[in-house]
């Protein structure tokens, strides 16, 4: 498989390149983009930090610097119909190079005049590409102002990207008036494997619905996403299928002051991730065939999880503020019963690697240069995890697992 993709990179880069050499009368465009972070990060002994390699260490901190990631972005259509198009993405990290995203893309806008209904905009693509799901996936790494993903997508999504095909539609509304808005509608098939071979008869599907509007100074969106999928159970095929099933509420809500400009972001999300005993998934690049089939049952965790950010962008001066929290609950449906939870504790289904909640509490500063191309981060995390309900039982154990980033991004 590993082979298959650094084939697909060196095709990605070098085709439309020696399409356009071909002729030139060749009716191509090849736009180049991109963007590289290079983080670095200090933590607490048992911090999980994204660059580097883990504390070996008994020492209070750590540091770590390195290479986060790097994306390089290639977009190649015909003049003649612009419609079509193949987009491609690398990324690029201090461990590996990996395609990122390989898809062919459909996009047509139909216009309507004297109408309320001002555009209509059908699209499609398929290939590998990232999720069309909830808030933080369809907003990107590159737009995010928070160093990382809130960690259930993590868990949910391991890998960011799946092999899929689908499409959209969105209206849009009232050209004329200081009120504008627009409704969008996604529907995606996925392997639900990331990466890995898909190993199930069946896709699972993603939905993703939108609405966007304008009204003078003040712009908000708000959505829901709802993802319906299953696992095989080890070693039985379909025969046996494990749930795998999320639900996303989203919104944004942006105005700006004297001061600048105010935005305040939430997202709810809950439903069930298969996963194993010491596994929170068992989806995802991570995950080979041997472990997947390894006779330990699979089941279904319950979870539940939120997040809510507050930044601020000042207007005489290129500098942002943030703050962010956010709360996981990897098990919801036993962690607020303390003698069910002791229970599934003494018959093996609980863990401190994949049961328990994490909170956490982030406050940061960003600094935007050369027209925005230039970003630098500074951003703490206090984080609290529990892992048992019970103090004085074995698996308790808040870790000493604070963070500290700092992030130069540059984008071209």
């Amino acid at each position: 498989m590993k082979k298959t993709f650094y084939l697909l990179s060196i095709v990605l880069l070098m085709t439309p390149i020696l399409l356009n050499a071909q002729s030139d009368n060749t009716k191509s465009s090849v736009k180049f983009s991109g963007y590289i972070q290079g983080d670095y990060e200090m933590g607490q002994k048992e911090a999980k930090l994204y660059v580097g390699n883990p504390n070996s260490n008994e020492q209070s901190y750590f540091g770590r610097f390195g290479i986060r990631r790097g994306r390089l972005k290639l977009d190649y259509g015909l003049k003649s119909n612009p419609d079509w198009s193949i987009v491609g993405q690398i990324t690029m990290t201090e461990k590996s190079i990996n395609p990122f995203q390989l898809y062919f893309n459909y996009c047509h806008t139909y216009s309507f005049e004297d109408s309320k209904l001002t555009s209509l905009q059908v699209g499609a693509r398929g290939g590998l590409d990232s999720y069309h799901f909830g808030l933080e996936p369809q907003e990107g790494s590159k737009a995010r102002l928070a160093p990382e993903y809130t960690p259930y997508y993590d868990v949910m999504f391991p890998g960011v990207d799946d092999f899929m095909a689908g499409g959209h539609v969105t209206c849009f509304f009232d050209k004329a008036s200081s009120y504008k808005h627009a409704l969008g509608l996604q529907m995606y098939l996925l392997s639900g494997n990331g990466r890995n071979s898909m190993r199930k008869s069946i896709p699972d599907l993603s939905l993703d619905l939108r609405h966007t509007f304008h009204a003078g100074i003040f712009d908000a969106f708000y959505g829901a996403s709802y993802y319906l999928g299953y696992v095989p159970q080890t070693n039985l095929g379909d025969k046996d299928r494990v749930k795998r099933n999320y639900l996303s509420l989203y919104a944004r809500v942006g105005m700006p002051s004297c001061l600048g400009r105010t935005r305040l972001t939430g997202e709810y999300m809950s439903g069930n991730q298969p996963g194993k005993l010491h596994l929170a998934t068992v989806t995802g690049p991570s995950i080979s065939n041997k472990e997947y089939n390894d006779g330990k049952e699979i089941f279904s965790r319950g979870f539940w999880g939120m997040s809510l950010q507050l930044d601020h962008r000042f207007s005489f001066a290129p500098i942002g503020i943030l703050y962010k929290y956010y709360y996981y609950d990897k098990r919801d449906i036993l962690s607020g019963d303390e003698l069910l939870w002791n229970k599934y504790l003494q018959y093996g289904y609980a863990s401190k690697e994949a049961d328990g909640t994490e909170q956490a509490h982030g406050i940061g500063i960003n600094v935007f240069l050369v027209n925005d191309r230039l970003r630098m981060t500074a951003y703490y995390e206090a984080i609290t995890s529990k892992r048992a309900p019970n103090k004085s039982f074995s698996f308790y154990d808040d870790p000493d697992n604070d963070r500290f980033t700092f992030r130069v991004q540059y984008n071209f």
